[in-house]
């Protein structure tokens, strides 16, 4: 059972990551810091300049990593002390690490008195150069701006796969230019900021049990959705999503049957004790009985009972049933869809087959058992372990359908405040209470000990 639990953990992260990766098909760049050499540049300007590089290859289409990521990565490999990544090993190994495709280096060379800009396109699957560009002018930065967007012009050949070529600026000014760079700076950081925030958010709301399952979810899928690239929570988030897309299965032992009578799932076995204390502690589910302490429980009810965790949920009316199955992604089933799978879609008297109902199939009360008590329950006088009589499964697989407690359902009866319930239970002694037309419907806010619920979810 675990080892089929992890497969499908490992298929719906397999299925996430497939389906949200095709958001952003852009070409993964890391830009690394422009290498100036026989030039007096300062640390700032070289800053400006890089950034303008990377602006220019946003441009194109590029999706490009945030520079304080690589710089951050740098300071973590070099014992906190931030030093350029200019040798291609080095560009190479740190691009990989950033889950990169390209990477971009840049020099600017004094040639006597003039100077050169030289750009390098580095395909990482490939584990080659891909592209060059070139191009000379004067050294002042001005001109060295002007030379970048035309060395990025002879990178890309006019027009790129990546997207489509911006047309040269000729003649940008250095107000301009610093503008630009800012304005590509502020912008960077502002989102990033926003990113962290809604991160912060996200991890509060998945970490609350009072919200469900789905609905936890569809906030993570948000989130990467409106952060779709330079994220650097993608991974850990999409992680998160396979975990609450699976739903509580692995924490609380729910398992889903597929009905194909029905055309839902259903929980193969009436919701435990335990399932539903794991809502109540979220705050989400409680039980409708006055004593609920393990040193005062309800004498026939099971919750509060340490022995009885793998018993099923009674004494729970319709509201609360209707919580616990929202909280897992789910539902009440329809009468009619009860009664589908119940029959095999007409085809049976009982989930099984048409043999008769007794304690060899069913958690009832049977006077016509071999050594017959008249306790309730087979003469144990309780409910049972779910899925004890494993000879009473439906076609399907579920369990305890005939007996151990009546089920809720989502169907109101006609003209009356009133739920109808199906199967029987532990204190059913009447065959007629065991058949496929049994059925009985009582106000939603009853609660009883031989009356407990399952639930159903749309098909997977």
């Amino acid at each position: 059972m675990m080892r089929e639990k992890f497969l499908v953990f490992c298929t719906a992260i397999l299925f996430i990551f497939g389906d949200l990766s095709a958001a952003d098909e852009r070409p993964i760049l890391a830009v690394f810091d422009l290498d100036a050499r026989g030039l007096n540049f300062d640390r700032d300007t070289l800053d400006r300049l890089t950034d303008y590089l990377v602006t220019l290859m946003t441009r194109q289409g590029y999706q490009v990593v945030p520079r304080s990521q690589i710089r951050e990565r740098l300071q973590e490999a070099k014992k906190g002390s931030y030093r350029a990544c200019y040798d291609e090993s080095c560009q190479i190994e740190l691009g990989k690490e950033m889950a990169a495709q390209k990477t971009l280096a840049g020099q600017v060379l004094r040639l006597g008195k003039k100077c050169k800009v030289m750009l390098t396109l580095y395909d990482l699957k490939k584990a080659a150069s891909e592209k060059a560009g070139t191009a000379s002018g004067e050294c002042d930065e001005d001109d060295v701006v002007a030379r970048l967007e035309q060395a990025v012009r002879d990178l890309l050949g006019g027009s790129s796969t990546a997207g489509t070529m911006v047309p040269s600026q000729p003649g940008t000014t250095k107000t301009g230019y610093l503008q630009m760079a800012q304005k590509e700076s502020d912008n960077q950081k502002h989102r990033l900021l926003e990113l962290e925030q809604a991160w912060g958010e996200i991890k509060q709301l998945a970490s609350n049990d009072t919200i469900s399952y789905p609905a936890r979810a569809t906030a993570v899928e948000k989130f990467l959705k409106d952060f779709p690239r330079d994220n650097p929570h993608e991974m850990e988030a999409r992680t998160l999503l396979a975990r609450l897309r699976a739903g509580p299965e692995g924490e609380i032992g729910l398992e889903w049957v597929y009905s194909r009578p029905a055309g839902v799932e259903f929980t193969k076995s009436e919701i435990t004790v335990a399932q539903f204390s794991a809502c109540v502690r979220a705050g989400v589910c409680r039980p409708c009985i006055k004593a609920t302490s393990t040193s005062n429980p309800d004498k026939d009810c099971n919750f509060g009972y340490p022995d009885r965790g793998q018993h099923p949920m009674n004494c729970v009316d319709v509201e609360n049933a209707v919580a616990f199955c929202g909280w897992v992604g789910g539902r009440l089933p329809s009468e009619e869809e009860w009664q589908k799978e119940f029959t095999r879609d007409g085809t049976t008297k009982y989930p099984w087959g048409d043999n008769g109902a007794s304690c060899e199939n069913a958690v009832v009360l049977d006077f016509t058992m071999k050594g017959a008590s008249t306790e309730n329950g087979c003469g144990i006088g309780t409910t049972w372990p779910v899925c004890s009589k494993t000879a009473g499964k439906s076609a399907s697989g579920l369990c305890d359908m005939v007996g151990n407690l009546w089920e809720w359902t989502a169907t109101a009866e006609k003209g009356r405040n009133a739920f109808v319930m199906r199967g029987g239970s532990w204190l059913t002694n009447d065959p007629d209470g065991w058949l496929s037309t049994a059925r009985q419907a009582l106000h939603p806010e009853h609660c009883a000990d031989d009356i407990g619920f399952r639930c159903v979810r749309a098909a997977r």
